[in-house]
């Protein structure tokens, strides 16, 4: 018997596991797969350590949000690596290269020099940043703050085209949002609260997603609660309209008092007997739009051919609209190229890459038709259709970083397909469920479900991304314990 069970081992789950674990309670995490984190699992080939989904994070500085969350998840102690505070984002269009800085005022006089006729449109911009940043606990301690303000039923694209007259600009504030589905619906702010955090700081971490992940469980595991992997749920225990334990998918059967969920909520429901879900809601949730997949070339450097550079480099055809997304096949318009961080890495230190990841969004559409083959076993046309797309976007790369075909070794690929294979996350989706600022109560899944003692976290509810995941686990985690204790254990109240 368990206080809570916890389905899937990404972010969320394990943030949720850590802070229920901590203050007490006896809590199972169950993972389908060999190897934990979810979206921010690492893995390895030819003995070299590959992102599968961690790049950096932002709002880690002393006293902003991620860094007031990360302490209390006892990860600040890892290695964090700052990005360059002058050029954290060096951004492409076309022939026309672009910084982002840290700091607000610093990143508004450099936004001025550039264009200086959009002086008010930029203030507007900074201003809904710096509200989003101050406000970022205000729903933790005042229950009518919610997806109720104005700035979640606002349309981010909206807000720009009516405060800045420059489609350049438009384009440069949208142009590292590649950890974004840019969509004319994307709410304000999801779009302030992401891409604010990194203005405030940016950071890598040495070791990679693999140690944020491991620390958790380590820390998890102290705490005296169990984390099984290689276990998938195949039901839902339901007794009198409660949720009171799941049945693996070899017979196990665990009870508990309390369900929480991090997997894909469309994936959740088929767990659940019909007769405790309404129709109405499993046709909600079966119904809302998922975002778009990332095809993702991980690239192996030979020994001393490239050097690191402490900032991602975010490149874009000249031709690029941000916030509508060609979904023509064999059309690379957009390209993220960051660089994990080298072991020997010092700040200061010039030293050379080890590996580099390259990601392009796609389109599900592009990669369907191999969608009913199994990992493993997929057609040979699958494999040289990743080649192909592969050799397409190394090349548009080149374009920026001409010494890269040079210095490349091996590179593995991975597509949606991949990503949903190991994942769960349906139709390979990056960043989980699309928010919709036409339809706020819709989109933003709350972590309470129609279910007794069934919940939900991680990324397909509030927020993108790593902060807005750890702010949601510990909401989900509120619906368990109460608000004051979350409150009083993450000390925000200081």
């Amino acid at each position: 018997m368990f206080d809570v069970i916890i389905i899937g081992s990404g972010l969320g789950g394990l943030q949720c596991a850590y802070l229920l674990s901590k203050i007490g309670m006896k809590v199972a995490v169950i993972e389908q797969n060999a190897v934990y984190g979810g979206c921010l699992q690492s893995f390895y080939r030819r003995g070299i350590q590959f992102e599968s989904g961690f790049h950096y994070v932002g709002a880690l500085n002393n006293n902003e949000a991620l860094n007031i969350l990360f302490d209390y998840y006892n990860l600040l102690h890892l290695d964090w690596v700052r990005l360059d505070k002058n050029e954290f984002d060096k951004v492409f269009i076309g022939n026309q290269s672009y910084k982002f800085c840290n700091g607000f005022n610093e990143f508004s006089e450099y936004l001025n020099s550039l264009f200086p006729s959009e002086a008010s449109g930029i203030k507007a911009v900074m201003d809904v940043y710096r509200y989003v940043a101050d406000t970022t606990f205000s729903t933790y301690k005042n229950p009518g703050f919610s997806i109720s303000d104005e700035l979640f039923q606002t349309s981010a694209y909206s807000f720009l085209k009516k405060n800045i007259h420059d489609d350049r600009l438009i384009n440069l504030l949208s142009s590292n949002s590649l950890k974004l589905q840019l969509d004319e619906s994307l709410p304000l702010y999801a779009f302030a609260h992401i891409n604010g955090s990194f203005i405030e700081s940016a950071w890598r971490l040495k070791g990679g997603g693999k140690v944020l992940i491991d620390s958790l469980i380590n820390d998890i595991k102290k705490f005296g609660s169990t984390i099984f992997n290689n276990s998938s749920v195949s039901k839902l225990i339901e007794s009198d309209g409660n949720i009171t334990g799941v049945i693996l998918e070899d017979g196990r059967c665990f009870s508990s008092k309390y369900v929480v969920s991090d997997i894909h909520p469309s994936n959740l429901i088929q767990l659940i007997d019909s007769k405790i879900v309404r129709p109405i809601y499993r046709k909600r949730i079966q119904n809302l739009k998922n975002s778009f997949g990332i095809f993702t070339i991980n690239i192996k450097l030979k020994s001393n051919s490239l050097k690191y550079q402490n900032k991602n480099l975010f490149l874009h055809s000249d031709d690029v609209d941000m916030w509508h997304f060609d979904n023509s096949h064999n059309s690379v318009k957009q390209v993220m190229a960051s660089y994990p961080v080298p072991d020997d890495y010092r700040e200061g230190n010039d030293v050379y890459a080890t590996t580099i990841d390259l990601l392009t969004p796609v389109d599900y559409s592009e990669w369907e038709q191999w969608s009913s083959s199994k990992l493993g076993a997929r057609p040979q046309s699958y494999y040289d259709y990743k080649t192909n797309k592969a050799e397409e976007v190394i090349n548009f790369t080149c374009k920026y970083i001409p010494e890269l075909r040079d210095a490349i070794d091996v590179y593995y690929t991975s597509s949606p397909l991949t990503y949903s294979y190991y994942t769960g996350t349906v139709n390979g989706s990056a960043y989980g469920i699309m928010k919709d600022c036409n339809n706020v109560m819709t989109t933003f899944l709350t972590p309470k479900t129609p279910v007794k003692n069934l919940f939900m976290t991680g990324q397909n509810l509030n927020l993108h991304g790593i902060l807005g995941v750890s702010m949601t686990s510990s909401l989900t985690c509120a619906e368990i314990v109460g608000m004051d204790k979350i409150v009083s254990e993450i000390k925000l109240n200081k």
